[in-house]
């Protein structure tokens, strides 16, 4: 006796012998049963009132027919739920009941399924009447599944599943929602769980029951629980599989059915068992019972069953990349996950199909069909696509991209699910090209998104950019392959795309328009540094891209209208960053456009005097970073080259917003209020870090050479051992000054005789020769020379300076020419005219300066009414002319000492800076012989005193050459104006004790640039696995490819003699060579996994090394994707992982914990050539090196650092006097 629906879906049968009281009037048979189950739930009837198997049949008969009752009888109808639910639990059995319990256990599943029966025209309240009682028998039967095995026989388990087939089958139909529609909707959830728990509860792998299972399901998917319930039961059987067979990191250990959030029915997971033999079997099956999903006609429905499938096929893309595992099981099998092609053979048909017929009305679940189909495809594999589904592949996307009226979901599926598709390894992908750049353009450009998109927009346009980051640099590797001419709308003048090559500017036109229509900040950073790496690879082939480039940053920056101050300030820093990243392209903007650079300084001058002058634009913190990052651009741009020199204008508006930006607040008046500029310790820094650079550095740096020192390296002790000195020597011809607190100078005294080096005897050698060149030689046995260390802020520098004194030429006027110098009637004074001394020409290659007059400025200044006077007296005696000239020469002699020659001391280059005297001359015929004889006898006496100076080297010469008392030290102090009555303040005496030298050595050793390091990894193939994770740690050597990158990535340096910033590197510890590199405001140094080799405890030591930077490179030669697990570093670790591709680029991927930050200038999903790889990287790490070193206040500023030391040298070593006493000092040693 069961319900009848059952016999049609089933083959149970009913029993004729059964159903006595089927034809009993109702009021008869409501007594009978309601008497009989009133007599058995009483516990006081005795135990033997069923004694026999016949009265067993009566009294279920009667409880049978109580589920068939009207639900007015509802109270009788729960006793006889009652009275089973007591004998399926076992307890108050009948004594006869044992013998066949299972016969009695089917009777009773089949009497259940009466309660199930519809009732037509019942009211609300009976109706969840009958709900309640049906979800008291599902709830048995729910109990019954997670009974032990054996409680139930095969045949009970087979009885059980078909009533409930039936039942459901009954509930499920279209009949029954018109019939009773309240038990259909409350009851459909619950059965269909009761049914597939049960069904795998049983554990039966007979395939007449999968049959009867699967035709009753087709059935049942017009009900969108029906699908829901089966996704979810397959996702937890899948799971289970997924760790069986991929071991126990991957899926779940058991198999938990758990419904999604978005279900309306919530339910406690079912944790169903099943033996790893019977799991495959029961997932397959499964699988199979949804059948064909494109049979299905209700579009919510088959979206569901999409979105279903779509689940299954991640659990699948999600192998081996996990976060979460345990690096213990290092000796555990990992195998590689399915390749595409698997995946594609279960589901590729129903998929295929799906957005082969697109129907109208189902655009949701043919756009989740793209995207399962376009995550396969873009999903890493192992193993290549067979050639027909990359075929049907290729045929779906374009067959969405020409019918975009019908197919508008689909697009924004395609798009935001192939941003990677042109940095696969999919053959003849380059013909979809055109029709990515249509929609692209059409998206970016014209704005004109898809119908029905079903995507934010911002997403949607971000999704294009990051599509055109991997075609930035195709057309290098695709050249002149011909394309498939692009609809486009963009004004382009004669622009004829025929090949790849042809659609470079198009490309660039995308990201400027783009740019001017973006209304989302992320986007704008995005197509910012898009734009800055399309630039870099076409700077040479599109010379006008540069100067569109800085103009729209600037136009964006400078333009108060713009969406500047609507944005984030992290838009406004992308656009100074992506200037700064092409700043070392300046030479060549220049040459494609003078005014290109002038003009973007200017602008950028004139927004800091903006910024400071209105305060109220921004907050305080934003405005100080926005300022200091300017200064940051302008000073990049200066330091490339000397251009600056050129545009005066350009170095006064630089200098206007240095000069604001570190005096005190000015308060003005508006019309309207009163204002106040801005002051900032931060901006003022970074003023008068970009005054010093500029007065100190511009022109003065060697950028290409690479220099690992910035600041010389002589320092006192090198002098003293050049002269060979002693400390109490050294100290004696030295002294110590710290001027206004920030500069400290060591004044050094050359002795005569000191122990030339090999480049100071060349140098000397050299200039021996040229002086012999000239037509006389002059005497210069009065030169006096110093040797000048300066320390500040910036860094460390040694000049050598000399001094001579210089005597006048004895050339006469002839008589005749007397008259020319008669000025206003009277005789006018001789004035030394160029052509009394030496010709024109070779006045102008001796840089001798001339005044308006023709008398010579640089070089003498002469008492002009000396002169007149004694003129006078003997104006047309010729014979005293001689004695007039003699007596000028002595007072010029007397009163003009001249700086003749200053040199700096560089390491590898220097230059020399000098004007030569003028030649004396023998002009008096008469005296020739008595001149000659004169000169004679001195050089004799010259001699002598030579050889009587090399006869007497050692302790009696440097006593000798240590008796000047600092003459020529205070002389060079005088002549700079460091030496006034009022500036005892200005200037401080140091005293050189052993503390002060310890000093010195700490801020010599400190680095005058920002310090940065890098660590460097390389994975070879087969080594990107959890596995042994110690296998990156012992590789030697990388692929060629890597190689070249590390030698293109900085210079390789030898760290025995590298002078710079070594970054913890040790050449005795951690190997001897590394890749370095510097400019004129930091050094970077990098630790290569490969380059390092501890000797002890090589891995351990290798690994805790690696592990302290913030920034990691890493290479993978490996088609695996790179798991950060396999590098143990902190959270906000950089990861720049950079991949070979097949083309010969290299694709850029960009990991890391805080996914809500943008990195640049590289971004993930990025191809790469070969010249742009190690430039972009390097500039990437720079640059967030620097930013994450800032966020976590770790980053030493080496102005600041040095700044503080000087002060603490000067109020630690200075000598305190008074005014007589400090100038009194300053005059001599004693």
């Amino acid at each position: 006796m069961f319900l009848p629906h059952i016999e049609v879906v089933t083959p149970l049968r009913q029993n004729k012998d059964s159903g006595v009281l089927i034809k009993f009037p109702p009021a008869i048979k409501q007594t009978i049963i309601k008497s009989v189950l009133q007599i058995l739930l009483d516990k006081k009837s005795p135990q033997d009132l069923l004694g026999s198997p016949f009265a067993i049949k009566w009294a279920m008969e009667c409880t049978g027919q109580s589920f068939a009752l009207s639900l007015d009888n509802h109270e009788t109808i729960s006793q006889g739920i009652q009275l089973y639910k007591r004998w399926l639990s076992g307890k108050s059995l009948p004594p006869q009941f044992g013998s066949q319990k299972q016969k009695y256990y089917r009777d009773i599943f089949g009497h259940f399924s009466l309660l199930f029966q519809l009732r037509k025209g019942i009211n609300n309240n009976l109706a969840q009447t009958h709900v309640k009682l049906c979800l008291q028998v599902i709830e048995i039967f729910q109990k019954i599944g997670s009974k032990d095995e054996g409680y139930l026989d095969e045949e009970s388990w087979e009885h059980l599943l078909f009533v409930v087939i039936g039942v459901c089958d009954n509930l499920l139909s279209q009949e029954a929602s018109r019939i009773e529609p309240t038990l259909t909707q409350e009851l459909t959830p619950h059965l269909l769980k009761v049914v597939f728990d049960l069904w795998l509860q049983s554990g039966t792998q007979k395939h007449k029951m999968w049959e009867r299972f699967e035709n009753a399901f087709i059935k049942w998917r017009h009900q969108l629980q029906t699908i829901i319930q089966w996704s979810a039961t397959t996702f937890g059987l899948m799971s289970r599989v997924i760790n069986v067979l991929y071991g126990k990191h991957e899926g779940t250990e058991d198999i938990l059915i758990l419904l999604p959030p978005t279900s309306k029915a919530k339910f406690l997971p079912s944790k169903i068992k099943l033996t790893d033999e019977k799991l495959i079997f029961f997932w397959q099956k499964t699988l199979d019972l949804l059948g064909d999903p494109n049979q299905i006609q209700n579009p919510e429905i088959f979206f569901q069953a999409m979105s279903g499938i779509r689940d299954l096929v991640t659990l699948f893309l999600k192998i081996g990349t996990r976060k979460k595992y345990d690096i213990k099981y290092e000796q555990e099998y990992l195998p590689d996950q399915p390749d595409g092609n698997s995946i594609l053979h279960i589901f590729g048909k129903s998929l295929f199909t799906a957005v082969q017929l697109a129907r109208p009305g189902f655009e949701e679940g043919t756009e989740c069909c793209y995207s399962i189909l376009c995550n396969i495809f873009m999903t890493s594999q192992t193993k290549p696509f067979l050639e027909s589904y990359i075929t049907r592949f290729y045929e779906s996307l374009i067959r969405a991209f020409e019918n975009e009226k019908t197919s508008g979901r689909s697009i924004c599926a395609i798009l935001c699910n192939t941003t990677k598709i042109f940095s696969t390894d999919l053959p003849g992908i380059h013909i979809l090209v055109p029709f990515y750049l249509d929609i692209i353009e059409r998206i970016v450009v014209k704005k004109t998104l898809p119908p029905n998109y079903s995507v934010r927009v911002e997403n949607l346009r971000k999704s294009c950019i990051e599509i055109i980051l991997t075609l930035v640099c195709l057309p290098r590797y695709l050249t002149d392959l011909a394309i498939q001419s692009v609809r486009t709308s963009l004004k382009l003048e004669n622009l004829k795309i025929k090949t790849f090559e042809d659609f470079k500017p198009f490309l660039m036109q995308i990201l400027l328009k783009g740019f001017s229509n973006e209304n989302d900040a992320r986007n704008a950073c995005f197509l910012l540094y898009s734009m800055g790496i399309y630039l870099l690879e076409t700077i040479n082939d599109l010379p006008g891209i540069s100067s569109l480039v800085i103009l729209t940053c600037q136009n964006f920056l400078c333009n108060p209208k713009s969406t500047q101050l609507k944005w984030p300030i992290s838009v406004s820093l992308t656009a100074l960053h992506l200037l700064n990243l092409i700043a070392d392209k300046t030479e060549i903007i220049n040459t494609q456009s003078n005014v290109t650079i002038p003009n973007l300084i200017s602008s950028l001058s004139k927004l800091i005097n903006n910024y400071i002058n209105e305060p109220s634009i921004l907050p305080q913190e934003d405005m100080e970073t926005l300022v200091c990052t300017i200064f940051t651009v302008i000073d990049s741009y200066i330091m490339q080259s000397q251009w600056i020199y050129s545009h005066p204008k350009v170095l006064i508006q630089i200098m206007k917003s240095i000069e604001l930006s570190i005096r005190d607040p000015v308060v003005g008046k508006t019309k309207k209020k009163q204002t106040k500029t801005f002051q900032s310790i931060k901006i003022k820094d970074a003023a008068m870090y970009l005054f010093h650079r500029l007065f100190k550095e511009v022109g003065n740096f060697p950028i290409a050479t690479g220099p690992s020192t910035k600041s010389t390296t002589i320092n006192e002790t090198t002098i003293r051992d050049a002269f060979g000195l002693n400390e109490d020597e050294f100290n004696q011809l030295s002294t110590f000054l710290m001027i206004k607190r920030s500069r400290l100078m060591t004044i050094f005294e050359e002795p005569e005789i000191s122990k030339k080096s090999e480049n100071e005897k060349e140098e000397e050698e050299e200039e021996q020769r040229i002086i012999e060149k000239e037509e006389e030689e002059e005497e210069t046995n009065d030169e006096k020379k110093l040797i000048i260390l300066i320390r500040d802020i910036n860094g460390k520098y040694a000049w050598r300076v000399r001094f001579r004194s210089l005597p006048l030429s004895k050339k006469l006027i002839p008589q005749s020419q007397w008259e020319k110098h008669i000025w206003n009637g009277e005789p006018r004074p001789p004035v030394y005219k160029q052509e009394m001394l030496l010709s024109q020409e070779q006045a102008h290659e001796q840089e001798i300066e001339f005044g308006l007059d023709g008398t010579i400025l640089d070089y003498f200044s002469v008492d002009r009414e000396l002169q007149h006077n004694c003129l006078t007296h003997v104006m047309g005696i010729q014979h005293r002319l001689e004695e007039v000239y003699r007596f000028i020469e002595e007072e010029t002699a007397l009163t003009e000492t001249k700086l003749q020659r200053t040199k700096q001391i560089k390491r590898d280059y220097s230059w020399i800076t000098e004007k030569r005297t003028i030649k004396k001359n023998n002009i008096n015929d008469d005296d020739d012989d008595e001149d000659d004889d004169d000169l004679e006898k001195n050089q004799n006496e010259i001699e002598m005193e030579k050889n009587v100076i090399n006869k007497n080297k050692g302790k009696s010469d440097k006593k000798n050459a240590m008796l000047y008392t600092f003459n020529n030290s205070r002389l060079f102090l005088a002549n700079l104006g460091l030496i006034k009555l009022d500036g005892e303040d200005y200037v401080d005496i140091i005293e050189p004790n052993r503390n002060f030298r310890k000093s010195l050595g700490l801020l010599d050793k400190f680095p005058e640039r920002i310090t940065h390091t890098c660590s460097v990894f390389y994975i070879g193939p087969g080594q990107n696995r959890l596995t042994n994770p110690k296998a990156i740690y012992q590789n030697q050597q990388g692929s060629k490819d890597f190689q070249t990158f590390l030698t293109e990535l900085g210079w390789i340096v030898d760290l025995q003699t590298h002078e710079g910033f070594k970054g913890g590197l040790d050449p005795e510890l951690t190997g001897k060579y590394t890749p370095y590199y510097s400019n004129y405001s930091l050094e970077l140094i990098f630790h290569v996994s490969t380059m390092i080799k501890f000797k002890e405890d090589p891995i351990d030591n290798k690994k805790n090394f690696l592990s302290k930077n913030r920034v990691v490179v890493v290479w993978v030669d490996d088609k695996r994707l790179f798991d950060p697990k396999l590098i143990k570093l902190g959270k906000n670790t950089l990861f720049i992982i950079i991949k070979p591709h097949h083309t010969g680029l290299f694709y850029i991927t960009i990991e890391n914990y805080l996914t809500s930050v943008i990195y640049g200038p590289l971004l993930s999903n990025t191809l790469l050539s070969r010249r742009l790889l190690a430039e972009l990287v390097r500039k990437t790490i720079i640059l967030n090196e620097h930013q994450l070193a800032i966020s976590e206040r770790s980053l030493v500023e080496p102005l600041r650092y040095r700044m503080g030391n000087l002060k603490a040298i000067n109020n630690r070593f200075k000598i305190n006097l008074d005014t007589t006493r400090f100038y009194t000092k300053l005059f001599s040693k004693k």
